[in-house]
């Protein structure tokens, strides 16, 4: 009985503390509520503007890009994923293949890849966004250095989250892909500008931790050295 009446009370006092976390912060759970209804709202408006235009109208990329990141605020990752690449689809159909204006949507979709932990999927996207800026690009030189840098930057932020048969690969891609925004600067005239010192400064980053991963050993070390 003594037993039974210990485990009781220490149940009032869990449940007690619970009741007080809760009740301390409301307005944690009244934000959640309201961002489920901004969710349903803008689902209504993506609805009502398939009735209107079609569903692959090119008017529903802008929703459909608020939708994902209204999705990955409550962590609805898989929703974000086929929301942003619902966008996707559509900006190809209505501009082309190649064209601009699905660079942001591509950056936004590699990202929700990242936070889904999606690796497979992360590099197929990470790849293809590569090729397209590298072989297909549209736009100015500046533009172009913007672009690179963010591909490589987010290879050594992927570096930091993957397994360790993947880190040596992103590794190496961040470094290479620097290195090219470096070049291409110095190549189109844009070596005076901020982004350029920012370029500058980024890869030193990279060959710092490539450098750490060497002296580390294993076969991180040794793929590095290759």
């Amino acid at each position: 009985m003594k037993f039974l009446m210990t485990k009781i009370r220490l149940l009032c006092v869990v449940l007690i503390t619970f009741t007080g976390v809760v009740d301390a912060n409301p307005a944690a759970t009244k934000d959640y509520a309201d961002l489920g209804d901004g969710i349903a709202q803008q689902r209504l408006l993506l609805q009502e503007l398939e009735d209107l235009h079609g569903r692959y109208d090119h008017q529903l990329v802008e929703p459909l890009q608020k939708l994902t990141m209204q999705q990955l605020e409550v962590n609805r990752l898989s929703d974000a994923a086929n929301s942003i690449d619902r966008a996707i689809q559509i900006t190809r159909l209505a501009h082309g293949l190649y064209t601009p204006e699905q660079y942001d949507l591509l950056q936004m979709g590699i990202d929700v890849e990242i936070r889904r932990q999606n690796w497979d999927d992360l590099d197929e996207q990470i790849q293809h966004y590569t090729w397209l800026i590298g072989e297909e690009f549209s736009g100015t030189h500046v533009e172009r250095i913007e672009r690179v840098m963010w591909i490589a930057n987010t290879h050594a932020r992927a570096a930091f989250l993957v397994d360790a048969v993947r880190r040596p690969g992103h590794l190496i891609d961040a470094t290479r892909l620097n290195e090219f925004a470096v070049s291409y600067a110095h190549a189109t005239h844009n070596n005076t500008s901020s982004l350029y010192v920012q370029a500058l400064y980024d890869l030193t980053q990279k060959y710092y931790l490539e450098t750490r991963a060497i002296l580390g050993g294993g076969t991180m070390g040794y793929e590095l050295r290759l």
